[in-house]
Formats: structure tokens, C-alpha cells, sequence
């Protein structure tokens, strides 16, 4: 398993400022934030050259872009959404990047089970009209759960894969997003083996977080995984911000290490940051 840094951990800063960040924390790998409104790097006005020449500059390489949301509300949304995603494919593929992830949408509360199963076979509509681009820029598309999203459960990453059994297609694991739902990360590396294709590592706000990621990282390693851990950074407080982004590095590192040797427990880390 490898160490990179989101830039959602620089989220305030713009995009030069975002990268000198992750190169102060020690990383030399990145997913991009390229989500519409709350963004490093935009799809339909910026040039992936300009942002390449960035990254060389500071020796980082992009491993992944986060494109944002596939919205399964209704089919205008849909369109519009995966209009923006199929920019994002082309700009990733042109960094050399090796995957691009995206979510579902928001859920209003008391919405019926039966209008969430059609937002997300719109969704599944959407992803199945996207594989063909991605494959043909390179990259993976990967389908991270969201609290309270159109995608959020193990369920729903199983309706998803069953009906689009493309290994073009992964998963991503958000681990605060399912503890919020109330589901081990672990468990979701238990039930989804063959289909994680990246890890987002964002801390918990609760005690156990640091078992909580131990517990996902030793079943990764079961399972095979050797893919980007992604320490990802989201607080209120900027300063409080800055400390845990510069901790990230080692925590993920720390988290690898004890994978590799689940019997020992010194490697152990304590916190990233928590997320209120």
C-alpha cells in the first residue's frame, strides 16, 4: 500500500499553494480536488499542460482526480453531471493518472427506498456510459460511498457491480463516510475484495478511529490490496488543518507498516485529524 495526500487537506488554498502543501508534508503523490464548487483544478477552463507543469515542478506525480458527484436525481441532472465527469476523465487521462473518482449525490431525508433505487440505476446508467471514455484515456473510474448520498451502503456498491461487472470499474472506500452510516470500513474490504481500487483515509470522530483504520488496512493486506492509501484532510479549524496534514504522512505509512506485519502493533498510529 502507497501514501499519497488529497487536496482537499489545502482546500482554502488555490492550487499552487494546495500542491506546496503536500510537498511540505512529505508526499510526492496526489489525488486532485476537481469537484464543481469546491475545487483545485476545473475541467471545463483549465488546461491539464498548465497543471502538469505544475506537479513537475515540484517532482509530485497525480495518481487520481476526484471529479465529484454522478447525480442520479433526475435525468437532466444525470446529463449534466456526467458531462462534467466526462471532461474530468479527459483531463486525468492527459496527467497520466490512474484513476478517476466520483460519488453519488446528496439524499434528502424521509426520501423512499424505491426513489433512492432509481437514482441509483440512473447512476448506474451514468457509470456504464463512462467506461468507454476511461478506457479509452487510460484511467480506472472508481465509485466512493457518501453519508446520507445516493451511494452509500455495501448494498449499493453490490447493485452497482453486479450490474456492471467491468474491472474498468472499482470502488473507493471513504472510511469516515461509512462509519458515519454505521458500517465498518472492514467489513466493506471483507465483502468487496476484488473490487477496492482505492482507499480514502479520513479520521473518525470517535476514539476507536485509529482501530477503525488498522482494522481496514490489515484486510486490505488480506485481501491483496496494493494500492494508494489517500489521507484525506477536512476540518473546520485551518490551523488544526495544517497540523494533521502534517501528520499524514507517517500515519499512513504507520498504517501500511502494521498491515504488512498485522502481528505487531508498534507501528500503530493515533490520528490524522477527526472530522466533527
Amino acid at each position: 500500500m502507497r501514501p499519497c495526500m488529497s487536496t482537499i487537506g489545502a482546500c482554502r488554498r488555490p492550487w499552487p499553494e494546495a500542491l506546496d502543501a503536500v510537498v511540505a508534508a512529505g508526499f510526492d503523490a496526489v489525488e486532485i480536488l476537481m469537484i464543481p464548487g469546491w475545487i483545485h483544478l476545473d475541467a471545463r477552463t483549465q488546461q491539464p499542460a498548465a497543471a502538469r507543469a505544475e506537479l513537475d515542478r515540484r517532482g509530485v506525480r497525480a495518481i487520481g482526480v476526484h471529479g465529484g458527484g454522478i447525480d442520479g436525481t433526475d435525468d437532466a441532472a444525470l446529463a449534466t453531471s456526467l458531462d462534467y465527469v466526462a471532461k474530468v476523465i479527459a483531463f486525468a487521462g492527459a496527467l497520466g493518472c490512474e484513476f478517476v473518482n466520483v460519488n453519488g449525490m446528496p439524499v434528502a431525508d424521509g426520501t423512499p427506498p424505491e426513489a433512492r433505487a432509481r437514482m441509483l440505476e440512473r447512476i448506474i446508467g451514468g457509470l456504464r456510459a463512462l467506461l468507454p471514455p476511461a478506457r479509452r484515456h487510460g484511467v480506472r473510474l472508481t465509485v466512493e460511498n457518501h453519508h446520507r448520498f445516493q451511494i452509500e451502503t455495501i448494498d449499493d456498491y453490490r447493485r452497482i457491480f453486479a450490474a456492471l461487472p467491468d474491472a474498468g470499474l472499482g470502488a473507493t472506500i471513504d472510511t469516515w463516510h461509512f462509519t458515519a452510516s454505521g458500517i465498518s470500513p472492514a467489513a466493506v474490504a471483507r465483502a468487496l475484495p476484488r473490487r477496492i481500487a482505492h482507499v480514502h483515509v479520513k479520521d473518525i470522530a470517535k476514539p476507536s478511529a485509529a482501530a477503525e483504520h488498522r482494522a481496514l488496512a490489515r484486510e486490505l493486506a488480506r485481501a491483496g490490496y496494493a494500492g494508494w492509501l489517500s489521507a484525506e484532510v477536512e476540518l473546520h479549524d485551518e490551523r488544526e488543518e495544517a497540523e494533521a496534514v502534517s501528520r499524514s504522512l507517517g500515519y499512513l505509512q504507520g498504517l501500511a507498516a502494521d498491515a504488512a506485519d498485522a502481528s505487531t502493533t508498534t507501528h500503530g498510529p493515533t490520528s490524522i485529524g477527526a472530522r466533527p
